[in-house]
C-alpha cells in the first residue's frame, strides 16, 4: 500500500480519500491494471486494451481494429512513439527485424482527424491525462499545442533516420498548421494524404498497401 496525501491506494489501483488528481498520477495502474476509468480511478482515460504488437495473423489485427474507441484529446507525438517501439528490435517489444535488416519494409502510417490538443478535461488538472503529463504540470511549457507540435516534428525526424517510411494522413482536418506538419512529417510530399472522406480514406489505404508491396517485391 502506498500512502500520499491522505489516499491510500492498492496496487490493483483502488483508492480511499485520494484526490482525482492524486487517482491519475499513481504510477501502480502500470503494474495492476484495473478496469475502473470513473473519475475516481487512476485508470481515467487509459486506454481500455493495451497495444497490439507485429502479428502475421490478420483476424488479431482486425479484431484489434474493431475494438478502438477514440476518446480524449489528440497527442500525435505519443501514437508516433508508440509506432516506432512496435517496429523497434528493443524493448517493450521483441517482435521486429533490426534496423538493417533487408527483406522487410518498415512503414508508419500516421493518420489522425484532428490537431494536436490537450485543452479542456478536468478541472482539477487542468487537461486530461496524456503521455507528457497533466498540462497544468507545465511539461509542455506555456502553449502545450505548439510545443506537441515541435514534438510531433522531432520525433518523425528521428523515425525516418531509421529507415522507416512514415505515411501521413489527415482526416477531415481544416487546420493548416496541422496540414504543414503532417506534410513535413512523411517520408515524401507525395506520401502526405489528405483525405476528406470515407471513401477516398480506403482508397489511400489500397494505395498504400500497394506500394508496399510493389517496394517489398522490389528489394
Amino acid at each position: 500500500m502506498s500512502n500520499n496525501g491522505g489516499g491510500r491506494r492498492g496496487r490493483g489501483g483502488n483508492t480511499n480519500n485520494a484526490t482525482p488528481q492524486q487517482c491519475q498520477e499513481y504510477t501502480g495502474k502500470y503494474f495492476s491494471p484495473s478496469t475502473d476509468r470513473s473519475s475516481a480511478s487512476p485508470n481515467l482515460h487509459c486506454p481500455p486494451t493495451a497495444i497490439t504488437a507485429l502479428s502475421d495473423s490478420k483476424s488479431t489485427v482486425t479484431n484489434a481494429i474493431n475494438a478502438l474507441q477514440p476518446s480524449g484529446n489528440t497527442v500525435i507525438p505519443a501514437g508516433l512513439l508508440w509506432g516506432w517501439r512496435v517496429l523497434s528490435p528493443g524493448a517493450p517489444f521483441t517482435e521486429a527485424e533490426p534496423y538493417d535488416e533487408e527483406e522487410r519494409v518498415k512503414a508508419i502510417v500516421l493518420l489522425t482527424d484532428g490537431e494536436n490538443n490537450v485543452n479542456g478535461g478536468q478541472s482539477f488538472n487542468g487537461s486530461t491525462f496524456n503521455a507528457f503529463g497533466f498540462k497544468s504540470n507545465g511539461h509542455l511549457g506555456s502553449n502545450p499545442n505548439s510545443e506537441l507540435n515541435s514534438k510531433t516534428q522531432t520525433v518523425c525526424n528521428n523515425i525516418k533516420a531509421k529507415g522507416i517510411r512514415i505515411y501521413t494522413i489527415g482526416f477531415r482536418i481544416n487546420d493548416s498548421t496541422t496540414h504543414n506538419l503532417l506534410r513535413n512529417c512523411a517520408s515524401k510530399p507525395d506520401m502526405y494524404y489528405n483525405s476528406p472522406s470515407n471513401s477516398q480514406l480506403a482508397a489511400i489505404f489500397s494505395e498504400i498497401a500497394q506500394g508496399l508491396s510493389e517496394l517489398r517485391i522490389a528489394q
